[in-house]
């Protein structure tokens, strides 16, 4: 079921980048920062994440000016804000390409941001079959197929990139991206841009929240999950059976 992947993958998604950790970032991977970017022009953001990183960036000279938002409510680790900043230039529809030595920010939408060495094809995984949708936003899972999804968390946790979605400066859940087509989350309904807020009641606001969910929802026989949808509410059900 989605909640029960979603849970896992909130532990399991991977971090990443297009090039390979400078040795500034390895010696700083336990290193706590706080992220406080709000509309701010693309090239002052950049500005930071090259001296917190040590990577090295071109920028196309229209996206200077670019305005992205970044906060965390609490402090996160190097890697955690290098994903967070990846997230929100693919949320602004860029992307970026290894040049050399350089990672060069262009136009782009539907690329993924993340390292190459996190992708993993729909080949590796189990084919997602046994869903049937049965409304708008409601679902009938096999329990057989969920089984045999759940052999794998790893892999389908980088069929999507997960990333917590905050209002005023407050985790109230998690943001899924890089959604590819045909792969299990969006056999089940699940979009890009969508927050999952909510499985089953239990807000989800940080990692624990979802093992807790995890616990209480892999032998359930209904599952509800409500999430953000282009600022609208909506409820996804799923009837395992």
């Amino acid at each position: 079921m989605a909640a029960v992947l979603v849970a896992i993958c909130l532990v399991l998604a991977p971090l990443g980048s297009e090039q390979s950790d400078s040795p500034l970032l390895a010696q700083a991977k336990m290193k706590k920062v706080r992220v406080n970017f709000e509309g701010a022009k693309l090239v002052r953001v950049v500005k930071w994440v090259t001296k917190l990183t040590g990577k090295n960036f071109i920028i196309e000279d229209s996206l200077r000016d670019r305005k992205i938002t970044i906060l965390s409510g609490a402090s996160v680790t190097v890697e955690e804000a290098y994903e967070a900043f990846l997230a929100a230039l693919e949320a602004e529809g860029l992307r970026v390409e290894t040049v050399g030595k350089f990672l060069k920010i262009t136009k782009g939408s539907r690329h993924r941001l993340h390292s190459p060495r996190a992708d993993i094809s729909m080949g590796d995984c189990p084919t997602p079959t046994g869903i049937t949708k049965t409304g708008d936003y409601s679902y009938k899972i096999e329990r057989g197929a969920l089984e045999g999804w759940l052999d794998n968390p790893v892999c389908f946790g980088r069929q999507a990139r997960i990333v917590p979605y905050m209002q005023d400066g407050v985790v109230t859940g998690f943001k899924l991206f890089a959604i590819r087509p045909n792969t299990l989350y969006s056999k089940l309904g699940i979009k890009n841009g969508d927050v999952i807020l909510e499985i089953n009641g239990v807000k989800m606001t940080n990692p624990e929240d979802a093992l807790k969910v995890y616990q209480e929802v892999k032998d359930a026989k209904t599952v509800t999950m409500e999430i953000l949808r282009r600022g609208k509410s909506k409820t996804l059900k799923y009837q395992i059976e």
